[in-house]
């Protein structure tokens, strides 16, 4: 158990899941457990979802306390607010320290539990933005986020002494939907993989690697990997793969699994190219799969950042994103300018440009040594965003009781 002695950070968040591949829940449980690595004391607040042990300790300095989680019944219309309540609760039990929360509703709980001096902000996306965006898209209700959330996320934007966000894009969500502030730090996530990146470059041995999949030799292979979700917008991927040239032998990675599985088999069924595609489910390593890919796509309309594009780089695959476009009628809103060089190490193309993909990839194909460049060049550059940067970020910040100016970390 923690001993007494230096101030906690408190890490509050709705779910701790260290053994889970991808999104907050890897980058939480990595970045605290570095923490209590470098010598802080961190004590994970987090609600038991999935029956696991009330106390479980994880090495010296790291303990996760679960709490049964609120059960809203009849009463789901209020849910938010109960939560704000329930977490309320909870955080005046909590002892001296740092707050560090990741939802709106825990760091509003803070402020009204007159804990908002201790408090860090981090949010993993801008619920208002999240939410215009999710109303204009087929599908899009599953994002939609409710009127208190986002009001409890203004809160938190506007009153939390600090606030740190992941990518230049997710600050420009909250400016714009919340107004500007005089304190945040951008602190970029790093390159987080569950076992080493052993590819140099795209190869000969990616037939062994797509093989093992299932998939057939010399098949030019697109990738994509995280949740099957409509907000990834993987019909934007197969309307471009449908329009790629037969020659191109196309064949697609699907890395992942969710609630939108079902349909996207039948919209690939549609376009023709069902037979072009397979579907891994989620993989807790996933590294064979990027082993596999000659080219990764991420088409979604929004992401706070884009961990999945790091990790694609740093197995030297090229990536291919959508640009920012926050004033169209369906906006576009993804850092994939902020870590993608357009023809360096992968590309950028237009908001909804499905032929732009479409060409993008054509091309691809047909150059190979301009793909193996781009693969060396994204390895070198993902090696330049190692986990230990953000990791010493988080340090300078969680442990500091004043808020700092605004600025970017390293």
């Amino acid at each position: 158990m923690l001993q007494s002695g230096d101030p906690l950070i408190h890490l509050l968040c709705a779910r701790f899941s260290p053994e889970r591949h991808g999104g907050v829940e890897q980058r939480m449980a990595y970045v605290a457990r570095e923490l209590a690595a470098a010598g802080q004391r961190v004590e994970v607040l987090t609600e038991n979802r999935t029956g696991s042990p009330a106390n479980e300790v994880f090495g010296p300095g790291l303990i996760v306390r679960r709490f049964d989680p609120l059960e809203c019944g009849r009463l789901w219309r209020w849910r938010d607010r109960l939560r704000l309540r329930w977490w309320k609760r909870v955080i005046r039990e909590v002892g001296v320290g740092t707050l560090w929360a990741t939802d709106p509703i825990m760091a509003t709980a803070a402020i009204n539990a007159g804990r908002g001096d201790d408090l860090v902000f981090n949010p993993a996306c801008c619920a208002a933005a999240l939410d215009m965006a999710a109303r204009q898209y087929p599908g899009g209700e599953a994002s939609q986020m409710s009127r208190t959330l986002q009001r409890f996320d203004a809160t938190a934007w506007q009153q939390a002494p600090r606030v740190v966000v992941s990518s230049g894009n997710l600050c420009e969500q909250f400016v714009a939907m919340y107004g500007g502030r005089d304190h945040v730090d951008v602190v970029p996530h790093g390159v987080c993989a569950p076992r080493p990146f052993a590819r140099v470059v795209p190869g000969a041995s990616d037939d062994l690697h797509g093989e093992r999949l299932g998939i057939e030799r010399g098949a030019f292979v697109v990738g994509f990997v995280g949740r099957l979700d409509p907000v990834k917008d993987l019909g934007f991927l197969f309307e471009a793969a449908a329009r790629v040239p037969d020659e191109a032998a196309i064949h697609l990675l699907i890395v992942g699994d969710g609630p939108d599985e079902a349909r996207l088999k039948k919209l690939a069924l549609a376009r023709g190219i069902l037979d072009r595609i397979t579907w891994t489910g989620a993989l807790d390593d996933p590294c064979d799969a990027y082993a596999a890919m000659d080219v990764m796509v991420l088409p979604s309309w929004y992401e706070a950042f884009g961990n999945v594009i790091l990790e694609a780089m740093a197995h030297g695959v090229p990536v291919i994103g959508r640009r920012r476009d926050a004033t169209g009628r369906r906006p576009v809103l993804t850092a994939a300018e902020e870590l993608i060089d357009h023809h360096a190490t992968g590309a950028v193309i237009d908001a909804h440009d499905v032929t732009g993909l479409a060409r993008e990839l054509t091309r691809l194909y047909r150059l190979p040594a301009v793909r193996r460049a781009m693969g060396n060049e994204a390895r070198r550059e993902a090696a330049k965003r190692p986990w230990g940067e953000t990791v010493a970020a988080y340090l300078r910040i969680l442990g500091s009781s004043a808020a700092v100016p605004m600025r970017r970390a390293a």
